[in-house]
């Protein structure tokens, strides 16, 4: 803030992040880190964007980089909602339905029913957390 450097750490809620992963039932889902970047091709390792400074090989070193550090999804908005987090010290967490597997390709192979199916489980389980942590208050 003010060109001062405010550190690393973020505002998520890991107490919040459990409790969500608890209501989860069938519903497949993975509990992981998300890698914030500030751009969709580059800063993800993505070779179909217009400029590429590297190689196919350099793409998977990064990635299986990203993905022994337990990353499981790469996108550009958490980091704010982190940042929201952290100076309100209101609890958050974030909760991302991931497309595809970097490690097999860049392109989204998804049917449209397949990504309906993707956000139809992502909202029953938000469902399933809010049923039990706040029905009736």
């Amino acid at each position: 803030i003010n060109a001062e450097y405010m550190g690393e750490t973020n505002g998520f809620a890991t107490e919040l992040l459990d409790d969500i992963f608890a209501c989860k039932g069938e519903i497949p889902t993975v509990k992981g880190k998300t890698m914030s970047t500030d751009c969709f091709y580059e800063g993800q390792g993505r070779l179909d964007g217009a400029i590429c400074s590297y190689t196919e090989e350099e793409k998977m070193a990064f990635l299986q980089q990203c993905h022994k550090a337990g990353v499981s999804n790469i996108e550009m908005e958490c980091t704010y909602l982190g940042a929201f987090g952290k100076s309100t010290g209101f609890p958050v967490a974030a909760m991302c339905t991931t497309l595809l597997d970097r490690l097999q390709g860049d392109q989204v192979t998804s049917t449209p029913a397949q990504l309906g199916q993707y956000v139809q489980q992502a909202s029953n389980l938000m469902l399933a957390y809010l049923e039990k942590h706040h029905k009736g208050k």
